[in-house]
């Protein structure tokens, strides 16, 4: 190979190697489930399931703003999930998840009802169904 061949493969290896999400590369020993970010709400006055994966069998600490906390240990893949006993509709407050090696906080969580709607042409129909 000549020296100028080599220079353009070098500059599009540095190129491409710039695309590659830095979180990627320097991976989080705990990570949440995408469901869990920052200006989320979660459904008042009840236990909130939160998951994710963390280093196995490490101790999670998941705790709101609230007052409220729970604690559980990540299985043998690393896996865990613990529910988190909500307050009544209000916000914004944070939720810390933690182990003892690293630390996620979510920022301005909202509490209060949380709706799942699916569809489209059923959207306008009403909760009792058709009327005969």
């Amino acid at each position: 190979m000549n020296k100028y061949f080599k220079l353009p493969v070098m500059f599009y290896v540095i190129c491409l190697l710039q695309l590659i999400p830095m979180k990627e590369v320097i991976r989080q020993k705990l990570d949440l489930n995408p469901l869990f970010s920052d200006h989320m709400v979660l459904q008042q006055e009840t236990k909130a399931a939160i998951w994710g994966k963390s280093e196995p069998k490490a101790e999670i600490v998941v705790s709101g703003s609230w007052g409220q906390s729970a604690e559980t240990r990540a299985d043998n893949d690393g896996s865990w999930i613990t529910k988190l006993k909500t307050p009544e509709a209000g916000g914004p407050f944070y939720i810390i998840i933690a182990s003892k090696t690293d630390t996620v906080i979510l920022n301005d969580v909202m509490i209060g009802e949380v709706w799942l709607c699916s569809g489209q042409s059923n959207m306008e129909m009403q909760m009792q169904g058709w009327p005969l």
